[in-house]
Formats: structure tokens, C-alpha cells, sequence
């Protein structure tokens, strides 16, 4: 029998046995539910009348159980075949995972959801809209269908603002501006309902602390021959006098080593008058009381403020020193004020931790990894962190065998981050800033061993500010950059291939790299309201010129990659590297998404360097890059692979252009699945005589981009993702032209074809 014909009458059965067997567990008198249709008619056209329907078949309650091509119901099945469990086991578990309670027609309420469906209708401006059921029976399964008539729904005409002189209705009519509430847009109650809301927050930045969004009302006025909705919003007459008044700081108490639960401060503890009307109950050692009284942003004396309330949290939690920040008020009788009651409940500050990793990097390389860390989150009492790390790791490079490398890796840094602006005439970070900003500097080396190839140390340290003006919006500024970088002990073998290609051999020289960077992070994936939401990061990185500026003004010419100046007998790198990353995901359902990454970067030596530093330059391939291709194996541009044999090398470039995208969707439980596809290269720029191969050129781009597809599962438990990919190439661009689309030879029963172009990825995290 021919493997349709097989599928058909697997169906067939499954389909008959779940839908006898489903019904067959029913007394005589009860009928399984089948759902309910909707149907919606109209006299004029009434726009959106398709969606309509869909929308007012997702009132009705309750939901009918999961069908499969709407007859099959093998939840139902399990149900009755495993029965009730009596407790925690495999029964539970099964229950709870596979089967469904079978629902009812007796359950059903066909007048309520009726009533409902007029509710929803009256909500979203139908009126006048009439809506009546009928009952469907068919043997042991009873549904409704609802007829649904429907006219021209109602439209804001205008609203009006309260009028009187009252300090509340000054503040009210001062949000005007930013209504949500749109003339000759559809009535949708929800909307007045955010308005409220809207409303009330405003209200609540300008010192109206008591203010509620039950207090304001809005009264409706149907006009019926322009079928729209006139509204007048008021404040409710029994509105109390406190909800209408504005209300200031009138002191500030802060409980340091507050305890949940304990309503009394800890034994030692002080009250220390740090200034008038501010008191500090503490002891000592710990955070300074001038610290946490400068992260709060409001003062006695000013009017209270709901956005500075959220600020001061977000402020004192970014100290890094408290695990729970709480703000209460008391009213205060006789001047009317408030009383700010600030509740810290500090963290440990000293800590050493060890952890066990498994690394995965971009380019193929895994493998176990020891991090050990000492942390003083308050090293001089002003909530500085000061952190060591020491690390190691051990590396291979999976999914091949000719290019196998055994990696080693130790490294070490101390790093000292000050919660404040460390600069000259900078004193307070502006009240409105959510985020503390912090000045850091830190100092490390890192040792890179690539067995019997060659080494490479790294000695580097940086200065620099964090700040972020928004919750989305992070900024990061270093000014100051140094990293000596010693690339020693190559191999026989590697010696020979850097002869062969002087660009190479330059990116690997000894040198220093002195500069400066920039970094802008974009992320509005807290706005939970957003249906689409995105993720950019922006680097800019520059080194040498400000030296080769001085070098040149000092020496009466600029130093050249012929002639270069040299510090230290070493000389230093000049260039200009910028590079992006954009990130783009569209919810498709509920728990399936569309996930678009845009990857473009460029870098380019002058001056006193004629190669971008090998650290420096781009690389695309591997598990979080083009899946189908391994890390760092291909490019620039129609470059072909490495043939078997000799030195391994990682292929780099100084510009890169990639695209991904990939749609992420559940299998079950925590095990999800992707189907992904994968495009791009790397290329040199061209600035060097001997560079013949790789080089950018726009007409050729899309014949040298690398394509490659798959699919992958991933185990996500929500506190970390085990990841595995399977990709293969569509398009080489080594390949002559014409057979660079290697799609037609695609094979997946030849074991040679799989051998040869199958890229398995296990990674931690998803790919971006």
C-alpha cells in the first residue's frame, strides 16, 4: 500500500475510534459540546465585519475541548482512558499535559454568552446591534450558532475637559494634549478606560498623590443622526478634598537595614540627622547615608511625584547593594504633607563564587570552563563594586575534523565601577534619570593558546561612563582604551602561511591599540504593550588618532604605516571601526514569533597601520552566525575553503553583512523548535597592494553571500536554553558561477551529502 493511501486510512481510524470512543464515557442525557459559530450580518457595509465575527466567537465561555479536523478528540479519549488523578505521579502528569475534561452542552449558558456578546458589541460602538442564538444538535454533540445584526458602529464626536478653576481641573485640562481619545475614531470603552488611567499617572507626577481613576467619570451623549458619541469628563461629586489636593515632601526617613517582616530597626542601629528633615537609621559599616540620599531625586519641600517615586527604586536598586528598596508615605494631619518612609534591605557585600561553565563561542569552539570571582559590592563605602575574575577554559572546535583546534585560555581582571559621573564638573546625575550612572575602570590580560599553531597575550585596561537617560536607551563611553597585543610561538607551519600573505602577517604583528569607544544599546522589549518589538546596538571604535594628531604636530609630519611611530619600541594601530547589530521580532501567535537580525560592520586602518588588528576584524560562520557554514571558515568574500592539511586559520575580514532570520515556535512543554535561514560574508577593504582576493565590490555582492537553512529544537526551561541547529548551504560562493545554488544536489539519503554539508550547532542562549 502506497504511503498516502496508508496516511488516509490512519486518519480514517484514529478518527472514528476517538470520535465513538469519546462519546461512548457520556450518559445518556448529556451531550458533549462542539463550540459555537458566529454569524454576522449587516444592512451597510460595516468595515473589519469578517474580524467581527472571529472576535465575538472568542466571548463565548466556556472553550469547547481541542479537535482535531473538528471531529477528533483524543484529549477527551485520555481523559476517560487514564481517569481522575488522585495525587502527584504519572497519572497527574499525563492528566495534566495530555488530557482534557470533556465539556458539556449542560455547562453552557447560551442566554449569558448571548448577554455577553451584546456587552462586547455595546463596548466597541455597536449599539443598536441585535443578537440571537439557536441551538445546534447533532447525535451526542449539541453547539450554538449566533446571528449577529450589526450596524455603523459609533464614533467619538468630541470630548470636553472639566472647566471650573480648581487647581485638579487646571491639571487635567493639562494632559489634554496627550489623549488617548481620537475624534471620529470608533467608541471602544477600553479606550476611555486607559484615558482613566492615563489620566491618573499624569495627576500623580504633579503632586496629586491621593487621586484615583474611579474619580473621574465620563458621561456619553449618543447622537444618533451622526452616529457619534459626545463625551464630557468630570470628577465625581463625593471625590474626597485630600484626592483633590496637591500634596509636597514634608520629611524623609530611611531605614537601611530593613528586614522584612520586623517593623523595628536591627540592635545598633543609629538615627543620624543627615540634614533638616531627613533622618537615616543605620549602622555602621555600610553605604554612606550621603550616597543613598543622592540617588533619591526628590527633596523635602518638593511635590510629590510618582515617576520620581519609581526613579528613587530604580536608582537605589542600581546600587547594586540592597535586595529589596520599598518607598511608603504617611499623610501628615497638619501641614497636609507627606512623610517619605524609605525601606533598604541590604544584600551581602563580600562574596567569592566559583562556577563550572560550558563555553560555546561564535566560532565553533566549546568547552568546559572554570570562573572564579571575588566581589565587594561597597569597597569604600560609597556602593563601588570592585570585582576579580580569574578564568580558564579548555576548547575544541566541534562538527569537523581537518580543522580540529584545541584551544587553551586563562585570563584575570579587576574591574572598579563608581556609581556616579567621575569627571571634572559633573556633580548630580539629572533627577529624572531612572538608572544611576557609573564610571568604571578596569585592567586584565588574557593569555590564547591555539595548540601548535600559535599564541596570543593580551594585556588591556579601559576608563569609562554608563548612563541610561531612558529604560530602553543605555549609553556607554570610553574614552580611554589600552590593549597590548603580542601574538608569539607560531607554528612552523603558520610561519609559512603568513609569509605567503603579508596582510595577514600584519594583523598579527606585535602592537598597542590606544583609542577610544562608543556604544548605543536600544531595547524596548519591556514595553509589554508593543506588539513588535526591537534591539539595536551601534559601536563606533577609534584608535591612534589623537596620538598620530600629537605624534605629528611634535614631529612636523604624521606618522605612516612605512615609517610608523613606535611606543615602546612597539608600534601602535590607527583606525576607525564602526558596526551595528538590529534585531527585530514580530509575535505571529501567542507563543510563535518571527525573529529578523541585520548585521553590517566595517573597519578600516590608515595612517600609522595598514591592517586592522586580527581582534578587531569581523568574522561570520558558526553557531550564532550562518549556521550552514562552520565559525570563521568562510569568506573574504569567493575566497574557497581551506583544503585539508596544514595550519588551521580562522577567516577574518574588514567588513561584514549579514541577515538572519528565523521562526521560533513551541513542540511541547519547554521543548521549541525554529526553522531558520541564514546569508552573508565577510571582505576586505582593499587598502593594501597585496590584497587581490576578497575584496568588496557591490556588484558582486550577492553572488559572494553565503546562504544556508535548517532547523533546530531547543529545551527552554525560562532560565537558560539548550540549543541544537542542523543547517545545510544553498549557496557557495567559491563555486563557479552558475553552480554557486547548490540546491538541486541537495541529498539527504546520501551519506556523503550529509557528511560534507551538514553543520550541526549545539549552543546555550539562541543565536540572537
Amino acid at each position: 500500500m502506497r504511503s498516502p493511501w496508508r496516511l488516509l486510512l490512519v486518519t480514517a481510524v484514529m478518527a472514528a475510534v476517538t470520535g465513538c470512543t469519546t462519546v461512548r464515557f457520556l450518559e445518556d442525557d448529556q451531550q458533549l459540546y462542539s463550540g459555537a459559530a458566529v454569524d454576522v450580518a449587516s444592512e451597510e457595509r460595516v468595515p473589519g465585519k469578517r474580524s467581527l465575527a472571529s472576535d465575538l466567537e472568542d466571548v463565548v465561555r466556556p472553550l469547547p475541548n481541542r479537535a482535531w479536523f473538528g471531529i477528533m478528540r483524543p484529549r477527551v479519549w485520555i481523559y476517560h482512558a487514564v481517569g481522575e488523578a488522585d495525587g502527584p505521579g504519572l497519572r497527574a502528569w499525563v492528566v495534566d499535559r495530555f488530557a482534557e475534561e470533556p465539556v458539556l452542552f449542560e455547562q453552557v449558558s447560551p442566554e449569558s454568552n448571548a448577554g455577553r456578546m451584546r456587552s462586547w458589541l455595546m463596548n466597541h460602538g455597536y449599539f443598536e446591534a441585535d443578537v440571537q442564538y439557536s441551538i445546534v444538535e447533532r447525535r451526542r454533540t449539541a453547539g450554538l450558532q449566533f446571528d449577529v445584526v450589526v450596524h455603523q458602529p459609533y464614533r467619538i464626536g468630541s470630548i470636553s475637559w472639566p472647566q471650573d478653576d480648581s487647581a485638579l481641573s487646571e491639571a487635567i485640562r493639562a494632559t489634554s494634549a496627550e489623549t488617548l481619545i481620537r475624534p471620529a475614531e470608533v467608541y471602544r470603552l477600553e479606550t476611555l478606560r486607559e484615558e482613566r488611567i492615563r489620566i491618573d499617572r499624569a495627576l500623580k507626577n504633579v503632586g496629586f498623590y491621593a487621586f484615583t481613576p474611579d474619580f473621574l467619570l465620563f458621561e456619553a451623549d449618543l447622537d444618533q443622526t451622526n452616529r457619534t458619541v459626545e463625551l464630557e469628563l468630570t470628577v465625581k461629586d463625593d471625590t474626597p478634598q485630600r484626592a483633590r489636593r496637591r500634596h509636597s515632601i514634608d520629611r524623609i526617613t530611611v531605614y537601611a537595614e530593613h528586614s522584612p517582616g520586623r517593623r523595628e530597626p536591627p540592635e545598633g542601629a543609629r538615627t543620624i540627622e543627615i540634614a533638616a528633615d531627613y533622618d537615616y537609621i543605620g549602622s555602621e559599616p555600610g553605604v554612606r547615608p550621603e550616597v543613598v540620599v543622592d540617588a533619591i531625586p526628590f527633596k523635602p519641600g518638593d511635590t510629590y511625584s510618582r515617576a520620581l517615586h519609581l526613579a528613587t527604586i530604580n536608582r537605589l536598586m542600581s546600587l547594586g547593594v540592597y535586595r529589596f528598596v520599598n518607598i511608603r508615605y504617611q499623610y501628615i494631619e497638619a501641614s497636609e504633607a507627606l512623610h517619605a518612609i524609605v525601606y533598604l534591605t541590604p544584600v551581602r557585600e563580600k562574596m567569592i563564587e566559583g562556577e563550572l561553565q560550558m563555553v560555546t563561542r561564535s566560532n565553533d569552539f566549546a568547552g568546559p570552563g572554570l570562573q572564579l570571582r571575588y566581589r565587594d559590592r561597597n569597597a569604600f563605602g560609597g556602593a563601588e563594586e570592585f570585582t576579580i575574575d580569574a578564568s580558564s577554559a579548555f576548547e575544541t572546535r566541534l562538527g569537523t575534523e581537518q580543522l580540529t583546534l584545541d584551544s587553551w585560555e586563562v585570563g584575570a581582571d579587576m574591574r572598579l565601577t563608581v556609581p556616579r559621573i567621575v569627571a571634572p564638573f559633573v556633580d548630580q546625575p539629572p533627577p529624572a534619570a531612572a538608572v544611576l550612572p557609573r564610571t568604571g575602570i578596569s585592567v586584565g590580560f588574557n593569555t590564547l593558546t591555539r595548540v601548535d599553531t600559535y599564541r596570543l597575550d593580551q594585556i588591556s585596561g579601559s576608563f569609562g561612563y554608563d548612563w541610561s537617560p531612558r529604560r530602553e536607551i543605555r549609553h556607554q563611553l570610553r574614552p580611554l582604551e589600552v590593549t597590548f597585543v603580542r601574538p608569539r610561538d607560531f607554528s612552523r607551519e603558520f610561519d609559512q602561511l603568513l609569509d605567503q600573505n603579508p596582510s595577514l602577517r600584519r594583523s598579527f604583528e606585535e602592537q598597542f591599540i590606544i583609542g577610544g569607544s562608543y556604544s548605543l544599546f536600544y531595547n524596548d522589549q519591556m514595553h509589554t504593550q508593543r506588539r513588535n518589538n526591537t534591539v539595536v546596538n551601534v559601536n563606533v571604535n577609534l584608535a591612534g588618532n589623537l596620538l598620530s594628531a600629537v605624534w605629528g604636530l611634535y614631529d612636523g609630519q604624521y606618522p605612516d604605516a612605512d615609517d610608523p611611530a613606535l611606543i615602546m619600541e612597539t608600534p601602535y594601530s590607527q583606525f576607525v571601526r564602526l558596526d551595528n547589530d538590529v534585531r527585530y521580532f514580530v509575535p505571529l501567535t501567542e507563543r510563535s514569533k518571527l525573529a529578523v537580525r541585520l548585521l553590517a560592520g566595517a573597519g578600516y586602518a590608515f595612517g600609522n597601520a595598514s591592517a586592522l588588528p586580527r581582534i578587531k576584524q569581523f568574522s561570520v560562520g558558526g553557531t550564532n552566525s550562518i549556521r550552514a557554514f562552520q565559525g570563521r571558515t568562510i569568506g573574504p568574500g569567493a575566497v574557497p575553503p581551506q583544503s585539508e592539511g596544514g595550519p588551521a586559520l580562522e577567516r577574518s575580514g574588514d567588513m561584514r553583512l549579514e541577515t538572519n532570520l528565523e521562526y521560533r515556535f513551541p513542540i511541547v512543554g519547554v521543548l521549541k523548535g525554529a526553522l531558520f535561514a541564514d546569508a552573508g560574508n565577510i571582505w576586505t577593504l582593499g587598502h593594501e597592494q597585496d590584497q587581490t582576493t576578497g575584496l568588496f565590490d557591490p556588484q558582486t555582492l550577492l553572488d559572494q553571500t553565503a546562504v544556508g537553512a535548517g532547523l533546530g529544537v531547543r529545551i527552554d526551561p525560562s532560565f537558560f536554553v539548550l540549543r541544537l541547529d542542523v543547517a545545510a548551504p544553498l549557496h557557495k560562493p567559491w563555486r563557479d558561477k552558475g553552480d554557486r545554488w547548490v540546491i538541486d544536489a541537495m541529498d539527504f539519503s546520501d551519506r556523503e551529502w550529509r557528511r560534507d554539508n551538514l553543520v550541526f550547532n549545539l549552543a546555550i542562549g539562541y543565536p540572537y
